[in-house]
């Protein structure tokens, strides 16, 4: 009995493999984020572009694909037999907000179990701070450490390398 159970859970698992190119010039996108919507499982694509995900989650479903630099793309898939090509397109993510969350999976900041902070354009102009970075050691969780005369380093949640001892 327990070897039927164990089967049938197996089966409902699907692989699905592809690739992402970016739309304009054909070229792989390394390093994109490919998750299932509405569940945990994700991958990376490899230096050409290629991805490949197992999931639990039932057909057809939805992967979700983002990259810096890139419009977040949702893709359904309904047939996990052939290769799922996904053409990538190139946009400008400079001045857009910035989330900080400890969390993997999409949901709305007030209902978070955990801390979120946000960093848009109106916070920007509202903060007195010579650069963006400066703007970042504002947030809950951020710390600035200086190496350096020149060289400074942001670490979260206080994994730092610099040990601060009592005066």
């Amino acid at each position: 009995m327990a070897g039927i159970i164990s089967i049938a859970a197996f089966a409902q698992t699907v692989t699905i493999k592809g690739t992402v190119r970016n739309s304009s010039t054909k070229e792989p996108v390394p390093a994109v984020s490919v998750t299932v919507k509405g569940a945990t499982e994700g991958t990376f694509t490899d230096d050409k572009g290629n991805f490949s995900i197992t999931t639990s989650a039932k057909l057809p479903l939805v992967l979700v694909i983002s990259s810096i630099n890139f419009e977040l793309k949702e893709v359904t898939v309904s047939d996990p037999a052939g290769n799922v090509e996904i053409d990538f397109v190139a946009t400008s993510s400079l001045g857009q907000e910035v989330v900080i969350s400890a969390t993997r999976t999409a949901q709305r900041a007030l209902d978070a179990p955990v801390t979120v902070e946000r960093l848009g354009g109106a916070s920007l102009r509202a903060i007195a701070a010579p650069s963006y970075y400066e703007a970042l050691t504002n947030l809950k969780g951020v710390d600035m450490h200086t190496a350096s005369l020149t060289f400074r380093t942001i670490t979260t949640r206080r994994f730092c390398s610099v040990v601060e001892t009592p005066a």
